[in-house]
């Protein structure tokens, strides 16, 4: 009798492990910055250009998506619980200007003549106040010629508003953010001197 009610007791443990989990697992929710766009920015012509992104290890390393409160505690980072970034946050931006800049896929480094670096300061959802929220974006683009030597820099800094103030809506602020930062980043592309250096970037032979 002893060993019939520990056996019961025993299932009945395993019965709500198993229960637990899958109620957690039901309860996440998985994001990514959206399926490719219908139309793009492209890259000015920057035909031979690899692309990386960068970010520091504390915000490469987020699952959940993040957020800040400015108008409570603006040094504090917040996480969603339960609402998680399907892959690490440098690999989805790095696809989404891919898509955007219409540059080749797999095109790296050691075959084009140009690398584009992209290092992210900030990527997050921030609070102004509790019922207002945009999706931020910040850092600084590099171009760099094969030599490694820097051909041109900047830094930009994109705020799209969220619709709502849950992480759904930081996650789509966040997706138009990026692809304005396509947008700016091409336009730089466009206006850079026409130089040999940058013409290589160009696929242009001088």
């Amino acid at each position: 009798m002893k060993k019939l009610l520990m056996i019961l007791v025993l299932l009945a443990l395993a019965t709500a492990c198993t229960s637990g989990r899958s109620s957690s697992d039901q309860a996440s929710a998985f994001y990514d910055l959206g399926a490719a766009p219908a139309k793009t920015v492209g890259a000015a012509g920057f035909s031979s250009l690899a692309l990386e992104v960068r970010m520091p290890l504390w915000l490469a390393s987020a699952v959940n998506i993040q957020y800040r409160l400015h108008y409570n505690d603006p040094v504090r980072l917040y996480e969603y619980a339960g609402a998680r970034w399907v892959g690490a946050p440098s690999a989805l931006v790095r696809q989404r200007l891919q898509q955007q800049l219409a540059l080749p896929v797999g095109q790296n480094s050691g075959l084009a003549s140009c690398l584009l670096v992209f290092d992210i300061s900030e990527f997050g959802q921030v609070f102004n106040r509790p019922e207002a929220s945009h999706g931020l974006i910040s850092g600084e683009f590099r171009l760099n010629g094969r030599d490694q030597k820097l051909l041109a820099a900047r830094h930009f800094r994109i705020e799209r508003v969220a619709a709502t103030q849950d992480a759904r809506g930081g996650v789509l602020a966040l997706a138009e953010a990026v692809d304005a930062l396509a947008g700016e980043a091409s336009a730089w592309l466009r206006l850079l001197p026409k130089d040999s250096r940058v013409a290589a970037c160009r696929g242009e032979v001088r």
